[in-house]
């Protein structure tokens, strides 16, 4: 407990929510915690609720300077916050972390099971604050623990691998919340976690791969992007395909996935809400060149004769006719 301040303003050096005693002159005791607005001071003292008070006790205020006799400094901001901190976090969760790419990993995965199979509220999101001070350590991506701690929710019911759909309850909105982590996201070096993932030799040379597949539909004009509620890795894609000229020229869901003998198999779905209306745009796209290029890209990815380069046909010289020097 500091000595009560001896200045002409006692409210000098003073931060929000140190935790004060000020005593007036006239005799009279506040309490509580301080607060200061525009120059003005306030001490919030803690109480039962009182009508017309919202808040758990009530504020008094402005104090003037003049009229303050000392002031008695009880616990500082620091020491206020470093309570608050240790109180929200609960008793720790068991387990030491190795500062390593699987060690981090392995602490957050834990805590999220953790987390999953709690029944108390309070205790839950004890937790769940020890989760994201690991996560804060390796800066990872809100959507990327989302993503943890909901898988880990989902293993208690399922032996499935779930999807973005299946995470978010069916809520395409709420999908886009979650992306999965990639194994360099748990790296402590930041400069290795922002560093671009090389890609594999059979990923390469497989014309039919993901990232050759997506490269055949822009080279051929077609736009080709991750679905919202889809992913795309070097065994797995889930692709939105708008043909060239936009989506009125056709839509299709383009979705990829290795099977046994480690290929590529590709299959696409019109992506509307099958009206009349969209029926007919279907139909229409159907019967399109782009659809029948579209058809070969799927099947064929970079080898597709759409991306062949035509021959070169032999340039033709207009001879002028025969004029005589005479007339």
């Amino acid at each position: 407990m500091e000595a009560p301040t001896e200045s002409a303003n006692p409210f000098e050096g003073r931060q929000d929510r140190d935790e004060i005693r000020v005593v007036m002159k006239d005799g009279t005791s506040h309490e509580g915690s301080y607060l200061t607005q525009a120059g003005w001071h306030f001490v919030h003292v803690k109480g039962p609720r009182e009508k017309g008070n919202p808040v758990n006790g009530k504020t008094v205020g402005p104090l003037r300077p003049g009229d303050v006799d000392r002031i008695v400094v009880l616990r500082t901001r620091e020491e206020v916050l470093d309570e608050l901190h240790d109180r929200q976090r609960g008793d720790p969760v068991p387990g030491t972390l190795r500062r390593t790419r699987d060690g981090y990993e392995a602490r957050l995965e834990t805590l999220a099971r953790i987390a999953a199979r709690t029944e108390g509220f309070r205790r839950r999101q004890q937790i769940e604050r020890q989760f994201h001070d690991v996560a804060d350590e390796i800066q990872l991506a809100q959507t990327k623990r989302y993503w943890m701690l909901q898988v880990a929710r989902w293993y208690r019911h399922s032996n499935e691998e779930p999807t973005k759909m299946d995470l978010s309850g069916g809520d395409m909105s709420m999908a886009q919340r979650f992306q999965r982590p990639r194994p360099q996201d748990f790296d402590p070096d930041p400069k290795v976690r922002r560093a671009r993932v090389p890609v594999s030799p059979h990923v390469a040379s497989d014309p039919r791969s993901t990232l050759n597949m997506r490269k055949a539909l822009v080279r051929a004009g077609y736009n080709a992007r991750c679905s919202i509620v889809g992913e795309v890795t070097d065994d797995h894609a889930d692709l939105l395909v708008d043909f060239p000229g936009g989506k009125r020229y056709g839509r299709y869901r383009l979705t990829g996935d290795r099977n046994a003998d480690g290929a590529m198999e590709w299959s696409f779905r019109w992506e509307g809400n099958y009206t009349k209306t969209d029926m007919a745009r279907k139909w229409r796209c159907e019967r399109s060149e782009a659809f029948q290029t579209f058809g070969q890209l799927v099947a064929l990815g970079l080898e597709a004769p759409a991306l062949r380069p035509k021959p070169e046909e032999p340039e033709v010289v207009e001879e002028e006719p025969y004029r005589p020097w005479f007339r």
